[in-house]
C-alpha cells in the first residue's frame, strides 16, 4: 500500500506538537513513557452540585494502538480511564477525555 505524499508531513507535525507543547507524560500498557497535552478546565454539569473538571488528553495515536473506551493511561504517574471516543483525526492525533482513577 503506497501511502499519500503529504502522510510522513502530518506525522512529523504531531511529532512537533507533543515535543514542543508537552505538559505530561503518558504511558500505555506499560509501554514507553511519550509526550501529551493535557488540559484540564472545570466542569459543573450538575450546578454545583458536583465539583468536576474535564480532562482532555492529546497525542499521537501511534503511541497508543488498540485505544478503546475504558482503558487506562498513565499520566504524569497516575491512572486515567479514558471515556468517549478513541478516533484519531486524518493526521493520527488523538484528543481523548479521561478521568483519574481513584
Amino acid at each position: 500500500m503506497t501511502l499519500p505524499p503529504f502522510f510522513d508531513i502530518d506525522a512529523l507535525i504531531n511529532q512537533g506538537c507533543a515535543a514542543t507543547l508537552a505538559n505530561a507524560v503518558a504511558s500505555y500498557q506499560g509501554g514507553a513513557p511519550f509526550g501529551v497535552i493535557l488540559d484540564s478546565a472545570p466542569a459543573d454539569p450538575f450546578n454545583g452540585v458536583l465539583d468536576a473538571s474535564s480532562r482532555i488528553c492529546g497525542f499521537d495515536g501511534g503511541h497508543a494502538p488498540g485505544i478503546v473506551e475504558g482503558s487506562m493511561l498513565l499520566i504524569n504517574g497516575a491512572a486515567h480511564r479514558v471515556a468517549g471516543g478513541t478516533v484519531p483525526d486524518e493526521t493520527g492525533w488523538l484528543q481523548l477525555q479521561v478521568f483519574p482513577v481513584a
